[in-house]
């Protein structure tokens, strides 16, 4: 049977903590997806979410300049009625000036080898999510994520 909504996400959210690095990202989404799984979520929003923490981890890990042996980034999904709420904190960097990049995908035109090879992250998360927010506070970079269950196809 598969629910357009949250069954059963508990009460206290979904925490992990996680080092910087590729490998713990990696291993970090097998555990996102199987919780929200067994939490009863439809594989559209599980893979919806699993998209959208991979490219904002996978940022902090590749700009976020974090010590490896001293750093950690933390993760925390929690359900608001028919709302998924995702945030992600880290000490690493702040980002430029201080907001979130404007997401617009690069520019495609050009000889092949000229094309881009990244680039998409920001434009990945904006295209997904349903809303976006971005502090830094006492040192942290708090992102937040909101993606409607009710928006999250079937």
């Amino acid at each position: 049977m598969n629910h357009t909504a949250p069954a059963s996400i508990p009460d206290s959210g979904l925490n992990y903590r996680l080092k910087p690095t590729f490998e713990a990202v990696r291993e970090t989404l097998l555990r996102v997806t199987g919780d929200c799984s067994r939490a009863g979520l439809s594989s559209a929003l599980t893979e919806r979410i699993e998209l959208v923490v991979a490219e904002a981890l996978n940022n902090v890990v590749e700009h976020g300049q974090l010590c490896i042996d001293s750093g950690y980034i933390q993760l925390f999904v929690s359900q608001i009625d028919r709302t998924m709420l995702i945030k992600i904190r880290d000490t690493g960097a702040p980002m430029p000036g201080l907001v979130l990049p404007d997401g617009r995908p690069p520019q495609m035109s050009g000889p092949i080898e000229d094309l881009p090879e990244g680039g998409f992250g920001w434009f990945i998360i904006k295209s997904l999510a349903d809303g976006l927010g971005y502090t830094r506070s006492d040192g942290w970079n708090e992102l937040e994520i909101r993606i409607s269950a009710s928006n999250a196809a079937a």
